[in-house]
């Protein structure tokens, strides 16, 4: 973990600061594009309907990234689309498709994350925080970083080369050679702080200029399409408000959807603790106060992104990995990014240049920054007493348990022996809360720093 070059209250240069932004949006684009490009395909969208949908949840998420950075934690902390709502959001689907199957879902989203905004405002949140030691939280963010692999490993597999390439461009960019002369710490002073624009954007013109030039063939995960570039719009002018008609109401989705946005709080506050440790100089404990304001926020970026008929927001463990390496943590990059995210969803040119980014780079970067995030649960476990076995029993069985039940829920038997016996709607969402790593950990932790006695 590098030493901070802006805390959270420090302003970088102006000059700097859209470089700055610019990382954070790169490093969540993949996941933020992949779960609107899921539900697309699962809701039957065209692609216009798709396009307007992730120009939709662009702003949106560029909305609750400002919302939390102003008037939530005030951490520099960047919304994005969760995960933990896929199941709810697939359950929908499967029984209303299309435009009206996204009315019901925003339905359920926007109340879904009226509720969220009382656990903050009632300082429930809060209550939750008090309970989540060292102990807890360690395992937890060391889970959401491992848990990852998977992603990060997929993308990058479609072409190894590349993606160990980008792997090592940022890692150099970051810290530099062990051997290196006087010139190359001036020149690191600077790469270090650029690692993740520097590193996409070298290889992103290198892919671009070999598919130009026939160099890289269509097939290639490396190949760069700018079709969709020059046939984007200049600007979207409608369709921000309601752009599937009015949200519709169904009590089951409802329910569901409350157990995705509990999951999703446990997964923010962790997140929370884990960039509140990062991104200053003398890490202080995170107030309970600041844990309610922050879901208060997010409850609110989710009400937005229902109205815009998108996918419910969460805080994103991949930018605190970019806070890690680059050092910096400053509020205002972090709004600078809200406001490239705002502009990406106001000029979809933009979003379709950023989405043609090859796989394999993205790949190796998430590989880089999920494991800076297991990293980061590994520097907040040390906070726990590491020579009472009760705390390390406690956290290596989570951590084993974290793994372990997921991947017994993973056999497609046991699956729909859980539908037939749970329904399909809570079935579907059981199987989203066991098969997630972080939640079993989570969970798995708290209950036993709670029942066992203390050293």
């Amino acid at each position: 973990m590098k030493a901070l070059r802006y805390q959270i209250d420090e302003h970088p240069k102006l000059s700097v600061l859209p470089l700055f932004g610019l990382q954070h949006v790169l490093t969540m684009l993949g996941a933020t594009v992949a779960v609107p490009s899921i539900i697309a395909g699962a809701y039957g969208l065209n692609s216009a309907q798709t396009a307007l949908l992730i120009s939709n949840v662009l702003i949106a998420m560029g909305l609750a990234t400002l919302i939390q950075t102003r008037f939530g934690t005030r951490l520099p902390i960047i919304q994005g689309s969760s995960f933990a709502f896929l199941p709810a959001l697939l359950y929908v689907s499967s029984i209303h498709s299309g435009a009206e199957g996204l009315a019901y879902a925003s339905g359920a989203i926007i109340v879904g994350a009226i509720l969220q905004s009382f656990l903050g405002i009632s300082k429930v949140a809060g209550l939750i925080q008090r309970v989540l030691t060292p102990v807890v939280i360690g395992p937890t963010i060391l889970v959401i970083g491992l848990s990852l692999f998977s992603v990060g490993g997929n993308q990058a597999s479609s072409n190894w080369p590349l993606a160990l390439t980008t792997i090592a461009l940022i890692m150099v960019f970051s810290f530099g050679l062990s051997f290196r002369s006087r010139d190359s710490v001036h020149v690191r002073s600077w790469t270090s702080v650029f690692p993740v624009v520097l590193a996409i954007g070298v290889l992103w013109v290198g892919c671009a200029a070999g598919s130009l030039f026939g160099l890289i063939q269509e097939s290639s995960a490396a190949f760069v399409n700018l079709t969709n570039v020059a046939s984007s719009n200049p600007i979207k002018l409608s369709n921000y408000i309601f752009p599937w008609g009015m949200p519709q109401f169904d009590l089951s989705f409802l329910l569901i959807f409350i157990i995705a946005y509990l999951v999703s709080t446990v997964e923010s506050i962790g997140d929370y603790n884990a960039v509140n440790d990062i991104a200053r100089r003398d890490p202080e404990e995170l107030a309970p106060e600041t844990v309610n304001k922050g879901i208060m926020a997010e409850g609110f970026g989710c009400f937005f992104a229902g109205l815009m008929g998108a996918n419910p927001t969460t805080s994103y463990g991949e930018n605190i990995g970019v806070i890690g390496i680059t050092g910096v943590a400053s509020r205002v990059v972090v709004m600078v990014a809200a406001g490239l995210l705002l502009v990406a969803g106001l000029l979809p040119v933009v979003g379709a240049l950023l989405a043609s980014i090859p796989t394999p780079v993205m790949g190796g970067l998430y590989c880089v920054l999920f494991g800076m995030i297991a990293g980061i649960g590994l520097r907040y476990a040390v906070k726990a007493d590491l020579s009472s076995m009760r705390n390390v029993s406690i956290m290596g069985f989570s951590i084993f348990f974290g793994f372990a039940i997921p991947s017994v829920f993973a056999s497609a038997e046991l699956k729909a022996a859980t539908i037939e016996l749970m329904g399909s709607g809570f079935g579907d969402v059981f199987l989203g809360v066991v098969t997630s790593n972080m939640a079993i950990t989570a969970f798995s932790a708290l209950f036993w720093d709670l029942l066992l006695a203390k050293d």
